[in-house]
């Protein structure tokens, strides 16, 4: 889903709710326009709730949109702030005999600490499904 394009009824739509993503503007774009036009041409019978997240309840002929990518927000680690949090740990337990508690973790070692999580993440499907839009542009018909 990241980085894809999708469509909204309006460049101020809040939510974008449409359920068809594409890999290209110029795709999104094109499927918009066809539903659009079926959509037009027989509006009590069509919707677009699929391809631009809009249901007309007055049936009103749609004559723009808004096209969009989805930013999906990702995870990053501070495998610094982790290693901090620990040494605040140990020293509040043990005060000075924390001392130099892992000072030493080599660059290696804290790539490889960020890359366990990251595949935690991944391993248990903890990834976000949500995200912003970014590139809006709005069609005109």
């Amino acid at each position: 889903m990241d980085q894809k394009w999708l469509c909204a009824p309006s460049t101020d739509t809040e939510v974008w709710s449409s359920a068809e993503f594409f890999d290209t503007k110029q795709e999104a774009i094109n499927a918009a326009k066809e539903a659009i036009k079926r959509y037009n041409a027989d509006p009590e019978n069509e919707n677009l709730e699929d391809e631009i997240g809009y249901f007309a309840e007055d049936c009103s002929k749609v004559t723009s949109f808004a096209v969009g990518q989805a930013n999906v927000f990702g995870i990053s680690v501070d495998v610094d702030l982790i290693i901090d949090n620990i040494q605040e740990q140990a020293w509040s337990e043990c005060s000075d005999h924390a001392s130099g508690f892992l000072d030493d973790v080599t660059k290696e070692h804290k790539e490889e600490l960020e890359t366990l999580i990251l595949d935690w993440f991944d391993k248990h499907n903890y990834k976000a499904n949500f995200y912003t839009i970014i590139n809006v542009d709005e069609v005109v018909l």
